[in-house]
């Protein structure tokens, strides 16, 4: 466990004792930032998810919110402040290099995850970001049963949130299915089918032309041995211009196009 206090607004005030898993975030109230302020402060920091500590003044942010609701001094969503803690929780655990407090993060955001999902039942947020920490958490740290069972899991809220909207977050829910048919073991060990993860990876890209969902597709031309299908999609990312969605996204996925690329020619 570790503990982070974050210096937003008033030092002079003491942290507020927030109440999710570990690792513990203090959160310092800001008494002179509104509600609306501290939200918009909070989605900015988030955006920029490769920099810790920004994304520890965003969760610091939603944290206050959190307990300015349940203080009754708030009318701001609950539902929102806890998606978006779930997803800020989600990048903290990926860009952390020790593995256990990854491990940690990913745990608390999955609470913040089933959080949402209780808050709004027919929202997609809830359980898309509960599916991909939940995920993760069999990436890292799942053995044998315990992560087949994490594998189904992962399908079934994957499927959900497809359901609920698969345009969200430029089709987010289907590239998740898309990589989890690829990647997993096919039946009877697990669920995977190479069928159902072309179907996913197409549908995501009739929806968005998207950087991703280019690479995700490109994934599943290489988990099905088809490089040369794999290797038109990744030149389309390197290729493209740097404009609209293809802008800072595309020179985010840039570097992951040319790994894919360079282990098709080290083949």
């Amino acid at each position: 466990m570790f503990c982070v206090a974050l210096q937003v607004g008033c030092a002079s005030k003491p942290p507020i004792a927030v109440s999710i898993e570990t690792p513990v975030l203090s959160a310092i109230e800001s008494t002179y930032l509104s509600d609306d302020q501290l939200f918009e402060n909070a989605n900015a920091h988030c955006r920029a998810h490769e920099s810790v500590s920004m994304l520890e003044e965003a969760l610091n942010d939603y944290l206050v919110l959190e307990r300015r609701v349940s203080d009754g001094a708030s009318a701001m969503s609950l539902f929102e402040i806890h998606w978006r803690a779930a997803k800020t929780m989600f990048f903290l655990s990926e860009n952390h290099p020790d593995v256990d407090v990854q491990m940690r993060w990913i745990t608390a955001g999955e609470s913040m995850a089933n959080a949402a999902m209780t808050d709004c039942d027919s929202c997609v947020e809830g359980y898309y970001f509960a599916a991909v920490l939940k995920g993760r958490r069999a990436e890292k740290g799942g053995r044998g049963l315990a992560a087949l069972k994490l594998v189904k899991e992962v399908r079934d809220l994957g499927q959900k949130a497809a359901a609920i909207d698969p345009a969200f977050e430029n089709a987010a829910p289907l590239r998740l299915l898309a990589m989890l048919y690829a990647k997993a073991p096919s039946w009877p060990t697990s669920v995977g089918d190479i069928d159902l993860a072309f179907e996913y990876a197409r549908r995501a890209l009739e929806i968005s032309d998207y950087p991703m969902n280019h690479l995700t597709l490109a994934e599943v031309f290489i988990a099905d041995d088809m490089p040369e299908q794999a290797k038109g999609e990744l030149n389309m990312v390197m290729e493209a211009p740097i404009e609209g969605l293809w802008g800072d996204e595309s020179i985010r996925w840039r570097p992951i196009a040319e790994q894919l690329l360079a282990d098709i020619l080290d083949q």
